[in-house]
């Protein structure tokens, strides 16, 4: 019986490694066509970041207390 070599070893698995390559550089990453076009993830980019906005001036209203109606009076006391 022959015992396997080394070289055989190396071999078969660098035709293995560049088997999977060339499905993966053919199949793509999500193996089909994309979910959604550029410019859903534009209006889906350009909405996230509105509602990061909205959220952070609702922060700074709650740090300088503008988001309640003020306890103070409306007419002048003298």
């Amino acid at each position: 019986m022959k015992t396997p070599s080394i070289a055989a070893g190396v071999r078969s698995a660098l035709v293995a490694g560049l088997v999977t390559l060339v499905g993966v550089v053919l199949g793509g990453c999500n193996m089909g066509t994309p979910e959604e076009t550029a410019q859903e993830v534009n209006r889906r980019h350009r909405h996230i970041i509105w509602n990061d906005t909205k959220q952070m001036q609702s922060d700074v209203d709650a740090i300088f207390m503008l988001d309640k109606p003020s306890k103070l009076s409306d007419r002048i006391v003298r």
